[in-house]
C-alpha cells in the first residue's frame, strides 16, 4: 500500500477528541453513587421537586435543525440515547418516570433563555394551583401588580362572600347593564354599590376592587380581583363554550369594547356596551356551570330585559338582532327573566325582516367579512329558534322555506391568522350544530306536526320509509360527531365532547319514536324499545350531571318532563316492562331536577311528582291494580297542569285527551304499543278495573 493511501484512510477514519477528559468520562460512566454525582444546578434541584410540571413541560420539543444549546441530560448522556432537551425534564425521563438533571451548564444566550422561560411557567403553575377558587389565573395580572393580598387559605374557597369596608353585609357581585333610566351603565362592573373603576367627577382611579372571602371563625383569605383580569376572564369562557354553538360575535371587537370601556369613567351607552355586558354575563353562567366560579359567591346580574327588548324593537340594524339572541340565551339561566320562546321569535322575525335569509353577497357596500358575519348571525339564530321549538314542542317562529344562506365559513382574516386551526374547529362545531338542529327540525315537520289528514292517508310502509331514512341521517350525524371529539380534559365547552353526543343521539331517537299520531302504529317500535331510547338518554344526562357539563336551564328543564312522562307510560301500557326496570332512570330524572337551584319553582315541583310516582311504582309486587287508580291518578292530573305550564298549552309532548276520560276501547286504537296488549286493558279484560282508567294511558296513545 502506498503512503497516499495510507494517509487517506487515516483521514477517512480519523475520530475527533473530546474537549476534555472530564466531559468523556461523566458522557461515558455517569456516577453510580449520590456522593460522586456531580452538583446539580438549582434549576435542575427545582425541577426534581416538582413533578407537576414534568408531563406539560417535557412534551415540547427541541428545535430541528441549528446549533444544539440545550446541552443533553446526565441519563441520556450516559445510555447514549437522543435527548430532546428540553428543561427542566427531557421526554425520555418524563417517560420512564426517572429524575431528570442538566450537570453540563447552559452557555449561550438561547439556552439560558429557555431555561429561564421554563422556569417561569413551571413557578405560575405553582401558583395557579394554590389560588383559591374563583381567582383569575396570576397571567391575567400585569407585571408589577400587588398580589400579596392574594389568599391561599382552603377555607377560603366554599365560604360565603362578605364585602370588605363596604355598607352591606354580604357582597354580591354585580356587573350592571342597564339601559337608560336604570342608573348603570352597560359594560361596567359595580360591586354591591361600589363605583367603577375611577370617580365619575374627577376621573381618578380608584383601584381594584376588594373583596372578602371569610372562613368562618377558622380563618379567612382576602385576594384582590382586577376589574379587567375578571371582565377579560368572563369573556373568555363565552367565546371557549357559547361561542362554539353561536360563532356570530366578533371577538376582536369585543376585546376592543372591553378595553375602550376600561378606559373611562362611565363608558358610553352603546350597543357595542350592552354586548359586551351580555357576553360577561353569559361568561359567568358557563364558568359556574363547569364549576371553575364557585356557586357560593353569588352572582347577581341585573339585566334588565324588558327594557332591552324595547329598545330592539325600535331599531332596525344588526346590532339589535345580536343583543335579542344574547339576552335570549341568558334568560335560559334565569327563571325570572322574560320568556325565552317569545324573545328568540323576536329575534328570529327580525332576522327575516332585515333579509338575513337570504345571500348578501350583491351587496356592494358590505365587505366579505361583514357578509360572513350575517351569514353566522343568520344560522345563530335560526339554530336558538330551533332549540327553543323542539324544546317546548311548538312550531318555530323562523319559518321561511326560501332560504338561501350557505353554511358559515373562514374570513380572510381567520384564514391568514395564526390561529386558522381553532377558527376552524370553532366552525366545524358550529356546523355540527346546525346539523343536530336540522334533523331535529325534520322530526318536528315530518313526524310530530305533520297534517293529521297527511298522516291519515300514508301506508305502514310509508311510515316505516320516512323512520328509517332519518335514523340513518341520525346515525351519520353521530358517526360524524366522533371523529370532531378531542380528548380533552376541559369541560367548558360541551358541544364536542362524547358525552355530549351520547346525549344529543338518543335524544334524536328518543323524539323520533315519541308517542304520537305518526307513531300510532306500534309495528314502528315497541314500548320497550322506545323505553330503552329513555334509559340511555338518561344516563348520558347523568353523566354530562357529574362532568359539570349539563346546563341547568330551560333547555334542560323542558326536555326532562317528556322523558319522565314516557316512563310513566312505560310503566302503565308495556307488559314486557313489567316488573319495571326504568326504576334508576326514574332516580336521575329526581336527581337532574334536584340540581336545579332553589329559584326553580317548576324543576322542584317537578321533583316532588316524580317521586310520588316512584313510591307508587315501588309497591308494584304488593299492591293490587285498583290501588293503582288513586295513587297514581292525582299524580298524573298535577303532571299533566305542570307540563302545560312549563311547555305550553299546545304542545305535542301532551295532548289535551290525557284528561279527556276517554274509554280503554279508544286508547287501545291509538296506543303506539300496537299488537302488544296494555297491562290496563288487561285489567279491564279480567273486570277488575273501570273505563275511568282509561285516561290514564295518555290521549296520544
Amino acid at each position: 500500500m502506498s503512503t497516499k493511501q495510507i494517509k487517506s484512510s487515516i483521514h477517512r477514519f480519523r475520530v475527533r477528541r473530546p474537549s476534555s477528559p472530564g466531559e468523556r468520562r461523566r458522557s461515558a460512566s455517569p456516577p453510580a453513587m449520590p456522593t460522586a454525582a456531580p452538583t446539580p444546578t438549582p434549576d435542575a434541584a427545582q425541577a426534581a421537586s416538582a413533578p407537576s410540571a414534568t408531563s406539560t413541560t417535557s412534551s415540547s420539543a427541541a428545535p430541528a435543525g441549528g446549533p444544539r444549546d440545550m446541552p443533553a441530560c446526565d441519563r441520556c448522556r450516559s445510555f447514549k440515547k437522543k435527548c430532546s432537551r428540553t428543561f427542566p425534564t427531557c421526554a425520555l425521563c418524563a417517560n420512564a418516570g426517572q429524575r431528570c438533571s442538566f450537570s453540563t451548564s447552559a452557555s449561550s444566550s438561547e439556552a439560558q433563555a429557555h431555561h429561564l422561560r421554563a422556569r417561569v411557567e413551571w413557578l405560575s403553575r405553582l401558583v395557579n394551583q394554590n389560588l383559591p377558587a374563583g381567582a383569575p389565573a396570576i397571567e391575567t395580572f400585569g407585571t408589577g401588580t400587588d398580589v400579596s393580598v392574594l389568599g391561599s387559605a382552603a377555607a377560603a374557597m366554599s365560604a360565603p362572600p362578605s364585602v370588605v369596608g363596604g355598607t352591606s353585609p354580604a357582597m354580591q357581585l354585580e356587573l350592571a347593564g342597564r339601559t337608560p333610566g336604570s342608573g348603570a351603565t352597560p359594560g361596567s362592573i359595580v360591586i354591591s354599590g361600589f363605583e367603577p373603576a375611577s370617580d365619575p367627577a374627577t376621573g381618578d382611579p380608584r383601584g381594584p376592587v376588594t373583596v372578602s372571602l371569610t372562613a368562618g371563625a377558622t380563618g379567612s383569605a382576602i385576594r384582590t380581583l382586577s376589574e379587567d383580569a375578571l371582565a377579560r376572564r368572563l369573556v373568555d369562557a363565552y367565546f371557549r363554550h357559547i361561542h362554539r354553538a353561536y360563532p356570530f360575535m366578533n371577538k376582536a371587537q369585543v376585546l376592543r369594547e372591553l378595553e375602550h370601556s376600561g378606559d373611562s369613567a362611565w363608558p358610553r351607552r352603546s350597543s357595542d356596551s350592552t354586548l359586551l355586558f351580555l357576553v360577561m354575563v353569559l361568561g359567568c353562567t358557563t364558568l359556574q356551570r363547569s364549576g371553575q366560579m364557585s356557586s357560593d359567591v353569588s352572582s347577581k346580574f341585573d339585566v334588565p330585559s324588558a327594557e332591552i327588548v324595547q329598545e330592539c324593537l325600535l331599531r332596525e340594524d344588526l346590532e339589535s338582532i345580536q343583543i335579542l339572541v344574547l339576552l335570549a340565551l341568558y334568560s335560559l339561566f334565569d327563571p325570572g327573566a322574560t320568556s325565552t320562546w317569545s324573545i328568540a321569535g323576536i329575534a328570529a322575525r327580525k332576522a327575516m325582516s332585515f333579509g338575513l335569509s337570504r345571500r348578501a353577497s350583491e351587496d356592494r357596500t358590505l365587505s366579505v367579512t361583514e357578509v360572513e358575519f350575517r351569514h353566522r348571525l343568520f344560522w345563530s339564530t335560526w339554530v336558538l329558534d330551533r332549540v327553543m321549538s323542539i324544546s317546548r314542542g311548538l312550531p318555530p317562529a323562523l319559518s321561511d322555506d326560501n332560504i338561501d344562506v350557505p353554511l358559515p365559513g373562514l374570513t380572510v382574516e381567520e384564514f391568514a391568522s395564526p390561529d386558522r386551526q381553532h377558527f376552524a374547529s370553532v366552525l366545524q362545531t358550529h356546523r355540527h350544530v346546525i346539523h343536530l338542529r336540522q334533523l331535529e327540525d325534520r322530526i318536528l315537520t315530518q313526524i310530530h306536526t305533520r297534517r293529521q289528514s297527511e298522516v291519515a292517508a300514508m301506508s305502514q310502509s310509508d311510515r316505516q320509509a320516512v323512520v328509517r331514512e332519518i335514523r340513518m341521517d341520525i346515525e351519520n350525524w353521530y358517526s360524524h360527531g366522533c371523529l370532531l371529539s378531542p380528548l380533552e380534559a376541559d369541560n367548558v365547552p360541551i358541544h364536542s365532547s362524547v358525552a355530549w353526543l351520547s346525549a344529543r343521539y338518543y335524544q334524536l331517537l328518543f323524539f323520533l319514536h315519541y308517542p304520537c299520531q305518526f307513531n300510532s302504529f306500534g309495528s314502528l317500535v315497541p314500548a320497550v324499545e322506545l323505553l330503552r331510547f329513555a334509559q340511555k338518554h338518561l344516563q348520558s344526562t347523568m353523566v354530562l350531571l357529574q362532568q359539570r357539563q349539563l346546563p341547568l336551564n330551560r333547555v334542560t328543564l323542558c326536555r326532562i318532563f317528556p322523558v319522565g312522562l314516557v316512563l310513566m307510560h312505560c310503566f302503565i301500557s308495556c307488559t314486557e316492562c313489567t316488573p319495571f326496570l326504568a326504576l334508576e332512570e326514574l332516580d336521575s330524572v329526581i336527581r337532574v331536577l334536584e340540581a336545579f337551584p332553589e329559584p326553580w319553582a317548576h324543576a322542584r315541583q317537578g321533583c316532588q311528582l316524580f317521586r310520588q310516582f316512584r313510591s307508587a311504582v315501588s309497591g308494584l309486587s304488593r299492591q293490587t291494580p285498583l290501588h293503582y287508580q288513586a295513587l297514581l291518578r292525582p299524580v298524573m292530573t298535577e303532571m299533566a297542569s305542570l307540563m302545560q305550564d312549563v311547555l305550553g298549552k299546545t304542545t305535542f309532548y301532551f295532548f289535551h285527551e290525557f284528561l279527556g276520560g276517554r274509554g280503554p276501547m279508544d286508547q287501545t286504537g291509538h296506543s303506539p304499543t300496537g299488537p302488544l296488549q296494555s297491562s290496563m286493558a288487561m285489567m279491564n279484560d279480567d273486570g277488575i278495573i273501570e273505563d275511568g282508567w282509561g285516561s290514564l294511558e295518555f290521549g296520544f296513545m
